[in-house]
């Protein structure tokens, strides 16, 4: 590995420079992986067995979203019709019940007191 230099960390939003170099990075990462001879898929499957991090609520939209461009051709969850939004969601909800054993309800008043409840 080449010489590793410190990102400084700080709670300030990046600047339009700080972007750049950013986009600048990931573009020497794709250039440097192509070089080497990896592609998407390969690059992918070494993640999905070394790379941990917990997920957010970023994350579980993201998947979303791609399940919305995918059924409905949008890129926001603000183009979509109440009915999109709940049949998504079903399919959405099987699938992540399906993959991690977990079964999440839709907010309502009603489960919001239940986990309120629970934490009492």
């Amino acid at each position: 590995m080449s010489d590793q230099r410190t990102i400084h960390q700080g709670d300030e939003l990046l600047t339009s420079k700080q972007r750049k170099s950013l986009h600048l990075w990931f573009t020497f990462i794709a250039n440097a992986a192509n070089d080497a001879g990896y592609d998407q898929k390969a690059v992918l499957e070494k993640f999905k067995d070394g790379f941990s991090v917990p997920t957010t609520m970023y994350f579980w939209k993201d998947i979303y979203r791609a399940g919305a461009y995918a059924m409905y051709g949008v890129q926001s969850t603000e183009e979509m019709t109440t009915k999109q939004v709940v049949e998504l969601a079903n399919i959405y909800m099987a699938r992540v019940s399906e993959v991690t054993g977990i079964l999440v309800d839709w907010p309502s008043i009603e489960s919001l007191m239940d986990q309120s409840d629970a934490k009492d």
